[in-house]
């Protein structure tokens, strides 16, 4: 990757708009120890469980330029979120390399999910006809340290360059605050562009917060292609 203030030179090699809307559902869960005495001045939780819930949703654009193309397929990308609500994120250089299609980007560079979703499926690393088996999937795992992802990909139909994919993906932390992440969703892509041009994807996110504690979240994201200057369109 280039010096940050080289890239801030770079004229675009690819510029594109995704539409997203992102609906967050919480839940969290608070175990009581059992301890009550039974008095209510106590200051105790009775025995039982107590149930908490919340609801976020936010919409918006999130933008790509594509900086460099690499031979192998790598990318170097900037993208930016601009969102009704508080998912607004500064644009973010990130590289977008490797069988896998891992989206690398600065550690002190805010980046949500659904942008790392976006990039992990922009360009030539996503789909490669090769790596199908006889039943039109393909699979891709991640471990790094205490984290773990696998992800299996379907081909479900085609009409011409364009195909409808089915994604299946689970991933895991290890550590003293352990969590699941298990997402399913669809993705039309354009192979002849390299480029999603709808995402729908439901994650459920487990987690153990504490003693006592565990939390639930769904996420509803879906990415819509609004502009793209090599000319894909939206389904």
């Amino acid at each position: 990757m280039l010096p940050v203030t080289l890239l801030a030179d770079l004229a675009p090699l690819r510029h594109v708009v995704y539409a997203f809307t992102v609906s967050i559902q919480s839940e969290r869960t608070v175990h009581a120890s059992g301890l009550s005495s039974g008095d209510p001045g106590s200051g105790q939780l009775p025995s039982g469980i107590a149930t908490f819930n919340g609801a976020v949703s936010d919409r918006g654009t999130i933008t790509v330029d594509v900086l460099q193309a690499a031979g192998d397929g790598g990318l170097v990308v900037r993208v930016s979120e601009d969102a009704r609500e508080e998912r607004t994120a500064k644009a973010a250089d990130c590289a977008v390399y490797g069988e896998r299609a891992q989206a690398l980007c600065g550690s002190d560079q805010k980046v949500n999910d659904e942008e790392l979703d976006l990039l992990q499926s922009i360009g030539r690393f996503f789909f490669q006809p090769e790596r199908l088996d006889e039943k039109q999937h393909w699979r891709v795992d991640v471990t790094s340290g205490p984290y773990s992802d696998a992800a299996d990909f379907s081909v479900q139909s085609r009409q011409g360059d364009v195909m409808q994919i089915g994604l299946e993906r689970v991933g895991k932390a290890a550590g003293a605050q352990p969590y699941t992440n298990v997402s399913d969703g669809t993705i039309t892509y354009d192979s002849a562009l390299s480029i999603p041009t709808k995402i729908v994807e439901h994650t459920v996110t487990r987690s153990h917060v504490g003693m006592g504690q565990d939390d639930k979240v769904d996420t509803y994201v879906t990415l819509l292609l609004q502009a793209d200057s090599m000319g894909a369109r939206a389904p």
